[in-house]
């Protein structure tokens, strides 16, 4: 899996169109997504991609009970 770092940050930050962060906010907004994918990826294990939306959506619930 590809990680953030701080100038894929400033890089898609530009590719968007939206204000470029500093250095150290660039750095900050990577290690929060890495957490942020790190934690999806942990508790999508047990979600099958060829679920039903609806058994999807139920899964995820019972995920954010936890």
């Amino acid at each position: 899996m590809t990680q953030f770092d701080k100038d894929l940050v400033i890089a898609q930050a530009r590719q968007f169109g939206g204000k470029i962060p500093s250095q150290a906010r660039a750095e900050e907004l990577a290690a929060y997504l890495n957490t942020l994918i790190g934690a999806l990826d942990k508790v999508s294990t047990d979600l099958h991609p060829e679920a039903e939306p609806a058994d999807m959506a139920r899964k995820l619930e019972e995920l954010a009970g936890d």
